[in-house]
């Protein structure tokens, strides 16, 4: 019996307007948070890694230089992370033949291979519609959606993710412990945190 097959989408097309500056080239322990998350996102078990940028936005081409990704442009990121979320599924959709998507932002610093191989072999063993991170009470990203729901990705608007349709499939999803995921980079007192976690 073959596994589903899951593809991943590092979302990245934001433009950090909290932050003041573009938190995708924020260095952690000698990367940027962009190179940093899809390198780690590449060495879990997903067969595919799409990387959504803007339009106009910074050239990651060189960031990732060397790492085997798939781009997806997002054509109005100002309408917020749902964009990006149906930027991404459009190009896992456009490659066919994939049973699940894993949603992941890039501002997630201390995400590991250990956590995405968890949520995968977690979707992979059981008849569950969404696999999610749970960490400090509360359900988001990275996490897993499969195949049935995506027609309610396509249906999102404005600036929310995947979170929006939780609460209608709380009896088919999966939580998976990780307290790390409380820190993420949106604003510059983050930015200092990270620093004194030995970023530069």
């Amino acid at each position: 019996m073959n596994l589903p097959r899951v593809a991943a989408v590092v979302l990245a097309a934001g433009s950090s307007s909290r932050l003041g500056q573009p938190k995708q080239l924020i260095e952690f322990e000698g990367q940027t948070l962009i190179r940093r998350t899809v390198g780690t996102v590449i060495a879990s078990m997903v067969d595919l890694v799409v990387v959504t940028t803007s339009v106009n936005g910074i050239g990651f081409e060189e960031e990732l230089e060397g790492m085997k990704w798939t781009r997806a442009v997002v054509e109005n990121p100002q309408l917020g992370q749902s964009e990006s979320v149906k930027a991404g599924l459009h190009a896992v959709e456009a490659r066919g033949g994939f049973d699940a998507i894993l949603l992941t932002p890039c501002d997630l610093p201390l995400l590991s291979i250990s956590h995405l191989n968890e949520l995968i072999a977690t979707y992979q063993s059981g008849k569950w519609d969404i696999v999610a991170s749970r960490y400090g009470g509360t359900l988001g990203a990275p996490l897993i959606v499969g195949r049935e729901l995506w027609p309610e990705l396509h249906e999102l608007r404005g600036d929310v993710g995947v979170r929006k349709i939780l609460p209608a499939h709380l009896q088919t999803t999966a939580a998976v412990m990780w307290e790390e995921g409380k820190f993420d980079i949106d604003t510059p007192k983050d930015i200092k945190m990270l620093t004194s976690r030995g970023g530069s």
